[in-house]
């Protein structure tokens, strides 16, 4: 009897088909989506290059302290800059931010590496109000005593300084997320006075600032130069250095000036007109007995910490040299968006407040010695005059905060307006 040919049926081969699709696709959902092996995989490389790009951060972190066991940012700098020569460093000083492998990185002054995570900043603009708030970890209150004569050169701080209750806007919105905060001026007016004032003003404001505005891991300061012109247009600019050139070249030697140098705004007085600040000995554009001016000194928006100085007496507050080269710093323009573009949203107030930076402005009797402040123009006071004369004046302080480009924030629509709702910070 014949055998029947055996082989496979038209249903058995669909089935084979149909289970070796579902098998395909049971092993391609293995190797790719959220969970598969290969995001796995892609996950776990990207998570070892991170923490290998940490770590190596970490090394050149531990290798910059100074024998005083605190971290130095110039050896720091320079650290990565000659082990990790692929990184880009951006800042001078801290937080030092660090690109390595398509990531960032920040490191602060306690030498915590962190990588900056990019919330969303969509709707949120330049002037817009927010509603930072200071928490439980700063003070309410910052002491008269803090205030004396000895270190701000007046005895017209005779009550303690409270925290006010501020309106802040959004001043900065850097590339890497982060955002500079600024709060309104506060209520209370700090007085500063004589060399003492000039010396010291810069140090108070920005303690002030921190010791009221603070929160866990946002540090508060005052408002500083740097703030400012980092917002100056190029007619801003242009309108700055006109003002400081005009200054110069309207003075001419006479019985208190013994030469005018236009080209590089420098004024240089005879000895009865040649008294100055201590500080001013240390910073950039200084010149004692001598026409060539400091090109590294004290940077006149920061530093603080080593500004502060006690006394209100000859010596302790202010010396006379035979000859003073002091270069004008000093400029008046107005703070508006010609000017200052959108920053002026923020900056431009109708109330005076300091701002905590010093200057110096050439005249033809003597040199002012002043600390900066604001309203609607650029501006400032005179503290000391270098024929020894002291004046003084009390104005309002602003904060300003950074926070971190992780920080989640939920935009308003009405934020641009003081009366609307402003953006919510949701978790910091």
């Amino acid at each position: 009897m014949k055998q029947g040919n055996k082989g496979i049926t038209l249903i058995a081969l669909v089935i084979t088909i149909i289970v070796l699709l579902i098998l395909a696709g049971v092993a391609i959902a293995t190797l790719t989506g959220d969970n598969g092996i290969l995001t796995k995989a892609a996950q776990a490389k990207n998570a070892t290059e991170k923490a290998n790009a940490k770590e190596r951060i970490q090394i050149e972190v531990m290798g910059s302290y100074d024998q005083s066991g605190k971290l130095d940012a110039n050896t720091l700098i320079s650290n990565l800059n000659k082990n990790i020569p692929e990184a880009t460093i951006t800042g001078e000083d801290f937080p030092i931010t660090v690109t390595l492998d398509g990531s960032v990185y920040k490191v602060d002054s306690e030498g915590i590496v962190k990588e900056t995570i990019i919330a969303d900043r969509t709707g949120i603009k330049v002037g817009d109000y927010i509603n930072y708030e200071p928490d439980s970890t700063s003070q309410t209150t910052y002491s008269k005593d803090n205030l004396a004569e000895d270190i701000t050169g007046s005895t017209s701080n005779t009550t303690d300084i409270t925290r006010d209750s501020l309106k802040w806007q959004v001043l900065k919105i850097h590339d890497d997320g982060s955002m500079d905060l600024i709060g309104s001026p506060t209520n209370q007016s700090i007085y500063f006075r004589d060399a003492t004032g000039y010396n010291n003003g810069v140090y108070v404001m920005h303690d002030i600032c921190e010791k009221l505005y603070s929160r866990n891991g946002i540090k508060a300061r005052s408002v500083t130069l740097d703030d400012m012109e980092s917002w100056l247009t190029d007619a801003g600019k242009a309108a700055k250095n006109k003002y400081i050139s005009d200054q110069v070249s309207g003075l001419s030697a006479n019985d208190y000036i013994e030469k005018v140098n236009a080209d590089n705004n420098t004024v240089t007085y005879k000895k009865d007109r040649s008294y100055y600040p201590n500080l001013y000995a240390k910073e950039n554009g200084s010149g004692i007995n001598t026409e060539e001016v400091k090109k590294d000194g004290i940077k006149d928006t920061n530093k603080a910490e080593l500004d502060r100085t006690t006394g209100t007496t000859a010596e302790k507050s202010y010396k006379q040299a035979d000859n003073l080269t002091t270069t004008q710093t000093y400029y008046y323009i107005p703070i508006n968006s010609t000017n200052y573009g959108d920053g002026s949203k923020a900056l431009s107030k109708g109330t005076y407040y300091w701002v905590a930076s010093r200057y110096v402005s050439c005249n033809s009797n003597y040199a002012g010695f002043g600390l900066r402040l604001a309203h609607t123009y650029m501006s400032g006071y005179d503290m000391f005059h270098s024929d020894s004369d002291g004046d003084g004046s009390n104005y309002r302080l602003r904060p300003i905060v950074s926070l971190g480009s992780e920080v989640q924030v939920t935009a308003s629509s009405t934020a641009a307006e003081e009366t609307g709702t402003p953006h919510t910070i949701t978790q910091y």
